[in-house]
């Protein structure tokens, strides 16, 4: 990803240019669930999206969708190149409380899976 990172102020600042100048404007925040959306029949098996505890929990109800849903990881993948702005966890992230291997470094397999390249994170 050779994208530019913003700080917070970076951000707003965004925003509100976009109100200002009345355009559209999206800002996408990619955490474990989207990632594990993006990741059916990508760069994992559905076998192995399933056996997720997150996944587990969509199944259940808990998550206001349930997988496998290919049309819904096409339309998440798609709004991720549509974005203004996406929002990604930085390396090393210890303060969401997903496994690690659900985090960033899947972001990054997915976003180049689905040739994911925002220009601003």
């Amino acid at each position: 990803m050779n994208a530019i990172y913003l700080e917070m102020d970076g951000v707003l600042d965004q925003l509100e240019a976009a109100v200002r100048e009345q355009r559209p404007f999206s800002l996408v925040r990619v955490g474990d669930g989207e990632n594990i959306v993006m990741s059916q029949e990508t760069v994992w098996t559905t076998e192995q999206v399933l056996q997720e505890r997150w996944a587990i929990k969509a199944n259940l109800g808990q998550k206001g969708l349930r997988l496998p849903n290919l049309q819904l990881r096409d339309e998440v993948a798609a709004s991720l190149q549509r974005a203004n702005i996406v929002g990604v966890l930085p390396h090393g992230d210890s303060t969401i409380k997903a496994p690690e291997h659900l985090k960033r470094q899947l972001t990054d397999t997915v976003f180049a899976h689905f040739g994911i390249s925002p220009a601003l994170t």
